[in-house]
C-alpha cells in the first residue's frame, strides 16, 4: 500500500473510479485503451490526479460528434445565417 502522505495519488481501482464520477469498469478499460495515465500491476492499479485531469482535458478536445456517431466540423458558413 502506497503512503496516503502522496498527495493527489490515488491506490487502487476503487478510488480510480470514484475520482471519475464512480466510473464503470466498461469505461476504465475504454480510457486505459484511449491512454488514460494508470498504472496496473496485477491487480494493483495507481494513478494521479494531476495526470488524469491532464488526459481528460486532452482527451475532450476530439472532434465533434453528432448521436448518429458521424463526425463533422463546424464551418464558418453553417455557422452564419443565410440571407433571405
Amino acid at each position: 500500500m502506497v503512503s496516503k502522505q502522496m498527495e493527489g495519488l490515488l491506490d487502487g481501482k476503487e478510488e480510480i473510479s470514484f475520482f471519475l464520477n464512480n466510473a464503470t469498469d466498461y469505461k476504465l478499460k475504454k480510457y486505459i485503451e484511449a491512454g488514460m495515465p494508470v498504472r496496473v500491476e496485477g491487480k494493483r492499479w495507481l494513478a494521479h490526479k494531476e495526470n488524469l485531469e491532464k488526459f481528460f482535458r486532452e482527451y475532450t478536445m476530439g472532434e465533434v460528434v453528432n448521436p448518429e456517431g458521424v463526425s463533422r466540423e463546424i464551418t464558418p458558413k453553417q455557422a452564419t445565417p443565410s440571407p433571405k
